[in-house]
């Protein structure tokens, strides 16, 4: 429930608070007052879209301020716990600011947060009901809406809403199967040849690397050869001593050295040791050169298979790798064609039964709507009765359509609303007084149903007046035994229910004008109510307006 508001610094408004009643509440005043103004900052503190243009010239921000109290266990109590926003003693203080630059800051208790979850924050907490929601009204989609309400269907439509989106996936998946294997069916020859063209490669991964690497190493072989060659020859010896035979004499004479004298031990070793490693490397030397023994038929072989390499990357991808992977490509399709009928089956098997699950949620749903709708319009049409529309025949129709995601039907507000006429849609029949109060007999209908606490009413006596005004002015103060009401009004009738009633006004303030609002009582609220009744305060409007108060 809205338990107060603030507001400073908006449009016309220096600085304005209004404290609520938790029953029926009442803004009346001249046109142009300001009455709207104060019912745009409500809904910006329910989430409307806000600008720069709404901050009061000179001033550097609006700021709206607005205290809601929570009841534990409600759905708005479960959307802040779901988003950790603290509730304080059962309220939730809302803030928002908007800058002169056009920057908003909003925050719910001690959160900042953006414009949508403050939206959804706002349509948990009130609903206003507004010339724009009467036009709403005409839709077929906000008709369903209101059915769907008063069912509580969420549960089955959830149902089906999951059950249909299951199915229009499992039918998109076959649809998209169907028209790639047609493509891969027109392609099969193509992607045959291509599948056998390269595994008569049979390429491997890095196949083409190792072959230039050896292709390289076999063009760079002479040199290589010659100077390995000359190595060997330098430590093996050919015509002339080689460095092995000449360590081996030296290592000799230091030995015979040595058995005169053992102090010479550490070169006997040393040379040891150099003659072994020079006898490993020249061995070693020996095994490379035996490794350069290509044939040129050999060498044939391998510039062939790189050419065959190159050929087909040139045809099929920039590497081995992307000509791999596009093999398995092609070659999964042709395996798609093979397996066309069995895949195609288990595909359509899948949508039968997806659809079966959705036309029977679908089924419960209609039920559950068929239902709701005689009742609702049952009791849609005894409200309008109350609203001196006593011959008024309300119809709520329930017609199947194609499943879509709202169900398998499509709900449609008819209305004879005169005796002897004959029904129709309120989209062409209802004048607009008739829709006023065709839009409060739903809220009251669904007033038992709804959660929210609060209703805002801006523009409910448009098109009325006389009996019909104090019969609507009746039913508002019944919904306001259930529920916070906020009205704002031209109509005396309605005004005289209220247990609080504000007077919306301008003034001239230091040059500039700025609307005010203050609560009227006793004499006050009785001059207000003569004005409504007759735009005068003389004594016959004082003594009709006491007499209206006291009904």
């Amino acid at each position: 429930m809205l338990e107060s508001l603030t507001i400073k610094n908006y449009v016309l408004i220096s600085e304005l608070e209004l404290d609520l009643s938790s029953q029926l509440t009442v803004l009346t005043g001249e046109t142009g007052s300001g009455k709207s103004i104060i019912l745009g900052a409500i809904a910006l503190i329910l989430g409307e879209k806000g600008d720069k243009d709404l901050v009061r010239l000179g001033a550097k921000q609006a700021e709206l301020t607005a205290t809601f109290s929570v009841e534990e266990n409600s759905s708005l109590a479960s959307f802040l716990a779901e988003n950790e926003i603290e509730v304080e003693d059962g309220y939730i203080l809302v803030r928002r600011i908007i800058k002169d630059n056009g920057r908003n800051v909003i925050t719910i208790g001690d959160a900042t947060v953006s414009r949508a979850l403050l939206a959804q924050f706002g349509s948990l907490c009130v609903e206003v009901s507004s010339q724009h929601a009467h036009q709403a009204l005409l839709k077929e989609a906000e008709q369903l809406k209101i059915v769907d309400r008063y069912a509580d269907s969420l549960t089955l439509y959830n149902n089906y809403k999951e059950s249909y989106l299951k199915y229009k996936n499992a039918e998109s998946r076959l649809e998209e199967f169907q028209s790639l294997a047609d493509k891969n069916k027109a392609d099969e020859d193509y992607l045959s040849f291509c599948v056998k063209e390269i595994e008569s490669v049979d390429p491997h991964l890095g196949e083409d690397d190792t072959l230039k690497a050896e292709l390289d190493k076999i063009s760079s072989s002479e040199v290589l050869c010659d100077s390995i060659e000359q190595a060997v020859a330098n430590l093996q010896g050919r015509e002339s001593e080689g460095a092995l035979t000449s360590l081996a004499k030296a290592f000799s004479y230091v030995k015979k050295a040595y058995s005169k004298d053992d102090k010479l031990s550490e070169f006997v070793t040393r040379l040891e040791t150099c003659q072994i490693e020079l006898e490993d490397i020249s061995e070693t030397l020996q095994e490379y050169l035996r490794s350069f023994n290509f044939s040129p038929e050999e060498l044939e072989a391998k510039n062939e298979r790189l050419a065959q390499l190159q050929r087909i990357k040139k045809k099929y991808g920039l590497s081995l790798e992307i000509v791999l992977k596009r093999y398995e490509e092609m070659k999964g399709k042709l395996e798609d064609i093979v397996l066309f009928e069995d895949k195609q089956e288990l595909l359509l098997k899948e949508v039968k039964l997806a659809k079966e699950e959705m036309l029977k949620n679908g089924k419960a749903l209609t039920k559950l709507r068929q239902e709701s709708a005689l009742k609702l319009a049952k009791e849609i049409e005894n409200n309008l009765k109350e609203l001196s529309m006593s011959a008024a025949k309300f119809v709520i129709a329930v017609e199947p359509i194609t499943p879509s995601l709202s169900g398998c039907d499509e709900i449609v507000f008819k209305i004879a609303a005169n005796k002897g006429e004959k029904i129709g849609l309120i989209t062409e029949v209802a004048s607009g007084g008739e829709l006023s109060r065709i839009m409060l007999a739903i809220k009251v209908a669904l007033s038992i149903y709804d959660s929210k606490a609060t209703i805002i009413f801006d523009e409910v006596d448009a098109g009325i007046g006389g009996t019909v005004a104090l019969a609507v002015a009746n039913m508002i103060s019944r919904l306001s035994l259930t529920h916070q009401v906020l009205v704002i009004t031209h109509l005396p009738q309605i005004a005289c229910k209220a247990d609080y009633h504000y007077l919306v006004s301008k003034k001239e303030v230091e040059g500039r004008t700025v609307s005010n609002i203050v609560q009227l009582r006793d004499e006050d609220r009785v001059k207000e109510i003569a004005r409504l009744l007759s735009g005068d305060t003389s004594n016959i409007s004082i003594e009709h307006a006491r007499a209206l108060l006291k009904v």
